[in-house]
């Protein structure tokens, strides 16, 4: 737990120090995502088509999200090793690797997207022909729970292993089979670190942007607007995700001690602020 706690105020300390310029990053870099996102949350939807538009917003995010992350994985890289990363090269530096970082995320979601698809293949006739008043109801039911569980386990450690991935393909310019082999290989030791640091903020966040939905409710905000609200901050508190699978990728370095005397990352002045 000692190392979970040190990894979270590692990454709440290098958001603090470049506090400015991550907000003014993912502001810029984020705009025509929040412009999609005001807009869809204010068109009226035909409940017909509802199921297939909810589809939309998940894949505007997947593809666009490569320009600001690939932005911010090289801004964070350029200020660990002390070098300037100033705001006019933050929209051409991201399209360049946008290709390669936008393979490397699809790669990445399809082993756990295949895990849920077979795990509902499997459980599909048992739900089918569940009568719930049979003996046989219970048991069906821990057992769908179960298997559920399990492969919910095994997607979060899929995840932690292939995390890595973007930051060999964008801070190192390794190809995309290259980034996620080098991720499932050197994370390995750090699965469990991974897993239990992506938890805590996954809660810590979800709360967070709970809690401003009910603020803006509670004073009448209503239409596009909290969904406006909730992006942005969405785009700017995600950030400590990346940070900290940041730390992890430092840590899964070459030789890199694992231990509790390894040094966190450098934190300085926030002079590629705007």
């Amino acid at each position: 737990m000692r190392l979970i706690i040190r990894r979270l105020t590692e990454t709440l300390a290098f958001f603090k120090a470049y506090a400015l310029s991550i907000i003014s990053l993912h502001l810029i870099l984020g705009l025509p995502l929040i412009v999609f996102y005001a807009w869809w949350t204010g068109k009226p939807v035909d409940p017909e088509q509802a199921q297939t538009l909810e589809l939309t917003p998940f894949l505007a995010n997947l593809f666009y999200e490569p320009v600001y992350q690939a932005a911010f994985i090289l801004f964070i890289h350029r200020k660990i090793i002390g070098e300037p990363f100033p705001a006019s090269l933050w929209l051409g530096s991201s399209l360049a690797v946008y290709p390669r970082l936008l393979a490397v995320n699809i790669a990445r979601q399809i082993p756990v997207f295949a895990l849920a698809m077979l795990f509902l293949v499997a459980v599909s006739p048992f739900i089918a022909t569940l009568d719930p008043q049979s003996p046989a109801a219970l048991p069906a039911t821990l057992f769908i729970i179960g298997g559920g569980f399990l492969v919910g386990v095994m997607a979060l450690v899929v995840t932690a292993r292939l995390s890595l991935a973007q930051f060999y393909c964008v801070a190192e310019g390794s190809p995309i089979l290259a980034s996620l082999k080098k991720s499932w290989q050197n994370s390995a030791p750090l699965t469990g670190q991974i897993i239990a640091c992506v938890i805590f903020l996954f809660l810590g966040i979800f709360f967070v942007l709970q809690a401003i939905g009910a603020i803006l409710a509670a004073i009448g905000i209503s239409g596009a607007v909290p969904g406006v609200i909730t992006m942005v901050f969405y785009l700017i508190i995600s950030s400590l995700f990346t940070i900290t699978y940041y730390r992890f990728y430092t840590l899964a370095a070459l030789g890199a001690p694992l231990g509790e005397n390894q040094t966190g990352p450098a934190t300085g002045d926030d002079s590629d602020a705007l």
